[in-house]
């Protein structure tokens, strides 16, 4: 069993929800994209902004939400 950890470091980042996937964009371009079993928690650092589709997957699937200032 492998635990998965997305850190979000990029400042003004944000995190949308697509289907059943996350996908982080910044400048106008898409970073990753998660496919949302896969991933067992999200460590935010800073200025990063989720959607509240995003919220509302990371509740549903019980992923573990971190936010560090």
């Amino acid at each position: 069993m492998s635990v998965a950890y997305l850190y979000l470091t990029h400042q003004g980042a944000v995190v949308r929800r697509r289907g059943d996937a996350l996908v982080v964009e910044a400048d106008d371009r898409t970073l990753a994209e998660l496919v949302s079993h896969r991933l067992d928690g999200l460590c935010i650092f800073g200025r990063v902004r989720l959607t509240i589709p995003a919220v509302e997957l990371l509740l549903s699937r019980g992923i573990e939400t971190a936010f560090l200032t």
